[in-house]
């Protein structure tokens, strides 16, 4: 009798050990943010002149990302139009594998008229929550 409570209660403690593993696994996953430039129109823009970027936005984590923000931060020769926000409250983006796990973004800037032409970086943040911001640059 003694030895059919130690298996149960050995089969109970594998039960409740993997439980915590898959929780804890799950728990610990993150979104894993992409972002790429899909376009800008004119291309090339010359100084003086207004572009539209588009900027693909995926996740490809295993859990949503929820409260995504970004931001774009222009530089010389780059301002942003003053019909256009910065800041860009996306909300949710699903994991990999649902169905709108792909968002896309426009941001109207323009090149100052004094600029030298030839290839500038401009810069794209974003945080999900209350994360710190994660900055790329792109040409």
């Amino acid at each position: 009798m003694e030895n059919k409570k130690n298996k149960a209660l050995f089969f109970l403690l594998i039960f409740v050990v993997a439980a915590v593993w898959v929780y804890c696994a799950d728990a610990i996953s993150i979104p894993q943010i992409t972002i790429t430039i899909m376009s800008q129109d004119p291309d090339p823009v010359g100084p003086g002149n207004y572009v539209d970027l588009r900027f693909k936005i995926e996740n490809n984590g295993e859990v949503s990302a929820e409260g995504l923000v970004t931001e774009i931060v222009p530089k010389y020769p780059f301002t942003i139009d003053s019909s256009e926000e910065a800041l860009k409250d996306i909300g949710t983006v699903p994991s990999t594998g649902a169905s709108k796990n792909v968002i896309i973004i426009k941001y109207k800037v323009r090149v100052d008229e004094n600029a030298v032409e030839g290839t500038n970086k401009i810069t794209l943040r974003y945080k999900i929550g209350s994360t710190d911001w994660i900055s790329q640059d792109f040409d």
